[in-house]
């Protein structure tokens, strides 16, 4: 039995080598490149050809059949990130993977590229920043260069130019940014192709957090036994809303309620109070990098004194306006009185200078009959504009009441 059994095994032995053999394989025609240099890439059939910087991806096609065998080349571009490469070949269900270093290019080659902003240093996941470089060449700016951003989790932007020498673009850090060193890249090209250059800031990226914004209810309390609806959006701390990712949970007097994600990066639940009084609602959020937000608050839920007013709205609102409108004319009845007494007080003064005056000419002889003209006139004259507003302030006051 043992001497059937063992052709048997050496069978599946030569299946097994042999099919290890037939395995997909590449191979590059050198390990090291500067950009500018072709890599030349051989595969051992027909297959996929994709090239990778980290995340990156920076090529793609596939190895077609020539006198060297199934061959797939690419030339690096200036604008391509340096560091090591990945190259990557499939076939169906077989994979093989080479690994090469790409390297800045030589110094005649080489553009200048400054970073002016984002500054090194901290900064928060999800954050909004400004890209800006100059690129120079031997001191003099560079014109129509081609420059990408790249970062380490895989994005590519390309910068665009602003002036003489400087490119921009806009960069949000992502959300689930690794904490710490986050390298920015940027690899620029001369209009040429023939020249360019690349350049790189480190980040210290810190977790950011998430705030909520309470969009509804609108006001503290809400409606015994209706339908309550609770909208809240969910931003990070510069105001950029969540990352889609994000889970909203909330309980209100401890009983959950569940929150469905919006169109419009809102999230939105209902509840229906049972009984008056106060309510604590809490809401929390994480997002998929586990940074969180929560955010308590307290809601009224309304009993007969609000059913009351919604019920009898219309003669509440009748009442109020009659309310107001005694409110009116007694304020304006005392405002009238004021007046009323002030004019009065100042006419009645004006009256006893005058007699004194008189008294001084008359009867004590201090007073020369040139000085007296002058004065009692004037008090004449100061009583009869005081008479005048009296009436007039009558009149008004008599064609209000009528």
């Amino acid at each position: 039995m043992n001497v059937k059994i063992r052709p048997f095994l050496a069978l599946i032995f030569l299946l097994i080598v042999a099919m290890h053999a037939c395995a997909l394989a590449i191979q590059t025609d050198k390990n090291s490149y500067e950009k500018g240099e072709t890599i030349l890439v051989t595969a051992d059939r027909e297959a996929d050809i994709e090239i990778f910087k980290g995340m990156i991806k920076i090529a793609e096609g596939t190895a077609i059949v020539d006198v060297n065998g199934f061959v797939f080349s690419y030339s690096p571009l200036f604008s391509d990130p340096s560091g090591t490469w990945t190259i990557k070949a499939n076939k169906r269900n077989e994979s093989a993977e080479q690994y090469i270093e790409m390297n800045i290019p030589p110094v005649g080659a080489y553009y200048l590229i400054t970073f002016f902003s984002p500054s090194e240093g901290e900064h928060r996941r999800a954050k909004n920043l400004e890209v800006t470089v100059e690129i120079t060449d031997s001191g003099n700016a560079v014109l129509g260069a081609t420059a990408f951003l790249y970062d380490s989790l895989g994005v590519k932007i390309k910068l665009q130019q602003i002036g003489p020498g400087r490119y921009i673009t806009d960069y949000k850090i992502p959300f689930n940014a690794e904490i710490g060193a986050f390298k920015l890249t940027v690899a620029a090209a001369g209009a040429s192709g023939e020249r360019g250059g690349e350049n790189s800031i480190t980040l210290n990226i810190i977790e950011s957090h998430i705030l909520i914004e309470i969009i509804k209810p609108t006001t503290q309390s809400i409606a015994l036994g209706q339908e309550t609806k609770f909208v809240i959006k969910p931003t990070y701390f510069d105001g950029a809303p969540a990352d889609q990712s994000t889970i909203v949970s909330g309980t209100i007097n401890g009983q959950a309620i569940e929150f469905l994600q919006q169109a419009n990066d809102e999230y939105a639940a209902t509840y229906v109070a049972t009984k008056t009084g106060e309510l604590s609602v809490q809401i929390e959020t994480v997002d998929a990098a586990g940074q969180k937000g929560s955010k308590t608050f307290t809601v009224i839920a309304g009993g007969e004194l609000e059913f009351i007013i919604m019920q009898y709205w219309h003669i509440i609102g009748l009442v109020l306006i009659v309310t107001l409108f005694v409110i009116y004319k007694l304020q304006a009845t005392a405002i009238y009185n004021y007046r009323l007494r002030s004019l009065e007080k100042k006419r009645g003064a004006c009256r006893l200078r005058l007699k004194g005056l008189q008294d001084r000419y008359y009867n004590k002889k201090t007073l020369n009959r040139e000085s007296y003209d002058v004065a009692s006139a004037e008090c004449k004259r100061e009583a009869i504009k005081f008479d005048e507003k009296i009436k007039a302030l009558n009149k008004k006051a008599k064609y209000k009441k009528g």
